[in-house]
C-alpha cells in the first residue's frame, strides 16, 4: 500500500467530516506528459475491482 496525498472528489467527503479511501494503480504524472503506470499493479487493480463488482450482483 502506497499512502498519498492529492486531489480527487475524495475532498467532498472530507469537507463533511467523513472519510473516504480511493484506489489505484501505482503511477506518477497525472495528465502530464511523463504519465506513466505500472502494469503489474493495474493487473491487480482490474481483479480487486472485478471482484468488487461481481459481489454485488
Amino acid at each position: 500500500m502506497i499512502v498519498k496525498h492529492g486531489g480527487s472528489d475524495i475532498r467532498h467527503f472530507n469537507g463533511v467530516h467523513e472519510d473516504g479511501v480511493t484506489f489505484g494503480p501505482v503511477g506518477e504524472g497525472l495528465h502530464s506528459d511523463n504519465e506513466w503506470v505500472d502494469i503489474k499493479s493495474l493487473g491487480e487493480y482490474y481483479q480487486i475491482l472485478k471482484k468488487f463488482l461481481v459481489q454485488l450482483k
